[in-house]
C-alpha cells in the first residue's frame, strides 16, 4: 500500500494513515449469495484509481440502507 500511494503520488496531499482510514471505511454486504461493496465516496474512489486498484462494477453498486 506505501508503495503503491508513493508511485501514485498520493503521499503529496495526505499521509499513508490518512489514506487507510479513508479506504477501512468501505463496507461489504453479501446479497443472494454474492458479496458487493456498500457506497464507494469519491474520495475512495479517486484514492483507488490512482493506486491502480481495480473495483468491478458490480462491487460498486450503490446499496442504500433498507434495500438495493
Amino acid at each position: 500500500m506505501l508503495r503503491r500511494a508513493r508511485e501514485a503520488k498520493l503521499l503529496n496531499k495526505s499521509s499513508i494513515e490518512e489514506i487507510l482510514m479513508e479506504l477501512s471505511k468501505l463496507r461489504a454486504v453479501k446479497i443472494g449469495g454474492k458479496w458487493r461493496l456498500t457506497e464507494v465516496s469519491k474520495k475512495q474512489r479517486t484514492i483507488l484509481e490512482k493506486m491502480e486498484i481495480s473495483v468491478s462494477v458490480e462491487a460498486s453498486m450503490v446499496i442504500k440502507k433498507g434495500g438495493v
